[in-house]
């Protein structure tokens, strides 16, 4: 084999192994992007519980995490006495990253915070669903609506723990608790739910 010939293999052999460590880079700092946009103020430590799914190239429906988070008692406490006059009163509220108002998909939608938060239950509208994938299954959100799972056999939401998801759905259509969305598009949404002592984030795009 030629000088020529050995020098073009090495080269794409570099190439693939450059483009590689670009994917992999990209991957771990968007899911990186996805946990660092949870309020400081609620203490969100290691999720208790975690499911998710991601891929290299995206947006398309194909990134989803359902995490759950234990809330510290002290947090606990000042959403129980104050609610929403705390959590719209945060600073990661008010002072969300300009990211959150641009609408392109480069700006890096992950940095976006959680600035406008309402109470229980979630409202079965079009911010919850995701009108390209989903169809009425009923009155009531669910978490296979959110992800879109509705009318491809649930293959996100049948990972989740049963026993989590149906704790999940008594949450967000009880009127005991609080919920805000993320992001341009609502790729995200944190919902407190005092009363049981856990706050849950779902990601989607």
């Amino acid at each position: 084999m030629s000088f020529k010939d050995n020098f073009h293999k090495y080269c794409f052999k570099y190439f693939i192994g450059i483009m590689a460590l670009a994917f992999t880079l990209a991957f771990s700092f968007s899911c990186t992007f996805r946990d660092d946009v949870l309020p400081r103020e609620l203490s969100l430590a290691a999720p208790a519980y975690s499911k998710e799914v991601s891929h290299f190239v995206g947006p398309g429906g194909i990134n989803h995490s359902f995490k759950i988070f234990k809330l510290r008692p002290e947090v606990v406490q000042k959403i129980s006495q104050n609610g929403l006059s705390f959590l719209n009163t945060m600073p990661s509220a008010i002072n969300h990253p300009f990211e959150a108002k641009r609408k392109s998909y480069k700006s890096g939608p992950y940095r976006a915070s959680f600035p406008k938060w309402s109470a229980l239950p979630i409202r079965n509208d079009d911010r919850w669903k995701r009108r390209s994938y989903s169809v009425d299954i009923g009155d009531q959100p669910t978490a296979a609506e959110f992800f879109g799972d509705v009318t491809r056999n649930r293959e996100f939401t049948n990972t989740i723990d049963a026993k989590n998801l149906e704790l999940f759905h008594s949450v967000i259509r009880s009127g005991k608790g609080y919920y805000a969305y993320g992001g341009y598009r609502d790729i995200c949404v944190l919902i407190i739910s005092p009363e049981n002592g856990l706050a849950y984030y779902l990601f989607r795009d």
